[in-house]
């Protein structure tokens, strides 16, 4: 009876053992619970496996319970396949897109040119060797982008030491209108007086002239 109390007790401890490490491969997914972004740009929804590990399949879409409803994508590692649910309608599916790459463990997603409609949960259903269809939800939130206002810098300080303006006028140089007409120099005294000596001797020189003529 021991041997089989014994027995039944390793195997509710081996079970146990086998729940927590089948708990524990969950959480090696990690992605995020909220997503913050503004009107216009770009939110990406990126689910990664902690030690690089295939992801097998995932979708994608607004979170309805544990599964994505609508879906806007899903993918299928095995054939590389990524498929657009064509139910969406034209504008939503050119701004979805699938970016990852399952082989390596990425469940990567980005819903383009973001609109206060785009405020919800959404959800990434994701399967890999061990376990299939883990809902893992995440949060979006859309605001309006912050409108950022001029720096305003201090007001110039007046200098007082800066040197008063100089109201003194210079000089003006007036053009005289007369400047470059020629003034005749004055008469010299001396001048005159040999004027008048040489005027006396030629008057002398023609009185002897005449009178040897005569």
């Amino acid at each position: 009876m021991a041997s089989i109390g014994f027995q039944i007790l390793s195997i509710c401890l081996l079970l146990n053992f086998f729940e927590i490490v089948q708990q524990d491969k969950v959480y090696l997914i990690k992605g995020p619970k909220h997503i913050n972004g503004s009107i216009g740009e770009d939110a990406l929804f990126m689910w990664n496996t902690t030690d690089r590990k295939e992801i097998l399949a995932v979708s994608w879409g607004i979170r309805k319970g544990n599964i994505p409803d609508p879906q806007f994508i899903s993918v299928d590692g095995y054939h590389r396949r990524v498929t657009k649910n064509k139910d969406i309608g034209e504008t939503l599916k050119r701004r979805v897109e699938f970016l990852g790459n399952l082989t390596m463990g990425r469940a990567w997603f980005v819903l383009k040119n973001l609109t206060v409609n785009d405020t919800n949960e959404y959800i990434a259903s994701i399967s890999d060797d061990e376990s299939s269809d883990i809902p893992y939800c995440v949060r979006l939130n859309v605001t309006e982008k912050r409108k950022e206002k001029p720096t305003e810098g201090p007001s110039p300080t007046p200098d007082t030491t800066a040197a008063a303006p100089n109201n003194t006028r210079a000089p003006t140089n007036k053009t005289n209108t007369f400047s470059n007409i020629t003034t005749p120099p004055e008469p010299n005294s001396s001048n005159i007086q040999r004027h008048i000596n040489g005027y006396t001797i030629l008057t002398d020189i023609a009185l002897v002239l005449w009178h040897f003529s005569i």
